[in-house]
């Protein structure tokens, strides 16, 4: 068994789990062909299946299926018999495959079908009833019959295994199955009318709040820049024109100004400077 077609087969799996909610052990409903070609090629179901996809399986058949398998039996042994001794090995082959299938699908689980014991259908048939339109019981189905495999990929959600050379081979989605699940993807995208209904709830309240008026508020005493102080000199204004002065005012103003002006300052000299000065 090859990595690369076991990574794909796990691939195809768990599409199927993700989007339609197949759970494990996977449901598996086998038909009489492909019992008989996997006995004669040395396939055992129950080992074989699980390693394929990597999850524990549980193999499923009807008695629809096992009354079809009986009547193969029959068929085989009874071609078998008109050929006598010009049978060639593959007839004699086919003819214990036949047979030994019916112990191989009595190993599985039976699953209840809709038809009653002496009016059994084809196994191709009573698959199919089984699987209905939607596949609600999630079963995966394993058969050789291509026209139950083209009738199936019509019906989104149902998994397909078949044997081709030997090989278990698992098909990938259809192309019914792929579109469900992309419009299921985008329908889960969308809001539920429990969340419909508080989104309108929170757009009334928004609306709400902003139709009120709102108060206008003082600015922050921390923010805002003091504004500047004037000075508080005062000037006292005179009608009229100013008098004119005297000579003696206006000399005694002068004679007060050069008494106020500042005196320069004498240098005083050191003691010490004259003594040296007469010594010389």
């Amino acid at each position: 068994m090859k990595v690369h077609r076991v990574k794909s087969s796990q691939k195809h799996i768990n599409f199927f789990r993700h989007n339609y909610g197949f759970r494990s052990p996977i449901q598996v409903l086998v038909d009489a062909e492909l019992c008989r070609i996997a006995l004669r090629g040395k396939i055992d179901l129950r080992d074989q299946l699980p390693q394929h996809m990597g999850l524990p399986v549980k193999l499923l058949t009807t008695a629809c299926v096992l009354a079809e398998l009986r009547k193969l039996a029959a068929e085989s042994d009874a071609h078998l018999a008109k050929l006598g001794a010009s049978a060639t090995d593959r007839d004699r082959k086919d003819a214990t495959a036949a047979s030994g299938a019916i112990f191989v699908a009595r190993r599985f689980d039976q699953r209840r079908c809709d038809h009653s014991e002496g009016n059994e259908v084809d196994g191709s048939i009573c698959i199919a009833s089984i699987i209905g339109d939607v596949n609600q019981h999630r079963y995966m189905v394993a058969c050789q019959n291509s026209r139950l495999r083209s009738e199936l990929r019509m019906v989104p959600g149902v998994p397909l295994v078949y044997i081709r050379r030997g090989k278990m081979l698992i098909e990938p989605p259809s192309e019914a199955s792929m579109l469900l699940a992309k419009q299921s993807s985008e329908q889960r995208l969308l809001p539920s009318e429990r969340e419909k209904a508080l989104l309108n709830r929170a757009a009334d309240n928004a609306e709400k709040i902003a139709s009120r008026k709102r108060k206008k508020s003082e600015p922050n005493p921390l923010s805002v820049k003091r504004p500047k102080v004037e000075s508080t000199t005062t000037t006292t204004k005179t009608t009229g024109p100013a008098p004119a002065k005297s000579p003696a005012s206006s000399q005694a103003t002068t004679s007060a100004d050069d008494s106020n002006a500042k005196k320069p300052k004498r240098r005083k000299r050191s003691r010490g400077g004259k003594a040296d000065s007469g010594d010389q």
